[in-house]
């Protein structure tokens, strides 16, 4: 009976050092917008919305792994061609901070374009967000809309948000290591 307690006591003890060492996950959002009045221009050919000159501004940059830490108020470059799902932001101040993704989905309205875009982050993290553009009258032909192509984005907001990974991954070593508790438990009786 002593000897099983024991090793109880040990099993939460080592369990209790793994939450307190492992890497804290922190969700707290970043966030880009444009305020301008003209923030770049997006391109549509067909059902392809694409640009490589959008401007932003990051309110908040809580990305783990990326840049330098002063990313906050910086100027960012938006990148995007849902043709090839690519989507970048790159900081233009100073060039330390670039984040690339893979768009998941396109949902467009008239003078509306919505993209959810998947980051992949060199920490082991992932942030899922939601890029909402909305379209003034297009610069190519301002007083009609039929065949126009080129749009102007004035109004952009780009919430990222991490999802922490090695807190899931933490939840799931725990949940396999008391469940090969469990089998090895019925296995020895």
């Amino acid at each position: 009976m002593v000897r099983t307690v024991t090793k109880i006591a040990v099993g939460l003890a080592c369990l209790l050092a793994v939450a307190l060492y492992a890497p804290q996950a922190k969700a707290s959002p970043t966030d880009f917008q444009c305020g301008l009045s003209n923030c770049g221009n997006i391109t549509v050919n067909g059902s392809n919305y694409s640009s490589n000159n959008i401007i932003v501004q990051a309110l908040n940059f809580n990305l783990p792994g990326i840049g330098d830490g002063d990313e906050a108020g910086e100027i960012f470059t938006a990148s995007f061609d849902t043709s090839t799902g690519a989507f970048s932001l790159t900081d233009t101040q100073n060039g330390d901070a670039t984040l690339t993704g893979t768009i998941q989905g396109v949902q467009t309205l008239p003078g509306e374009v919505t993209l959810d875009v998947l980051f992949t982050l060199p920490s082991g993290y992932q942030s899922a967000a939601t890029m909402h553009f909305d379209l003034s009258n297009p610069t190519a032909c301002p007083n009609a809309t039929a065949g126009c192509t080129v749009y102007t984005a004035y109004s952009i907001d780009i919430p990222v948000t991490p999802t922490p990974e090695p807190a899931s991954l933490l939840l799931m070593g725990t949940g396999l290591l008391g469940l090969g508790g469990a089998v090895r438990r019925r296995w020895l009786k």
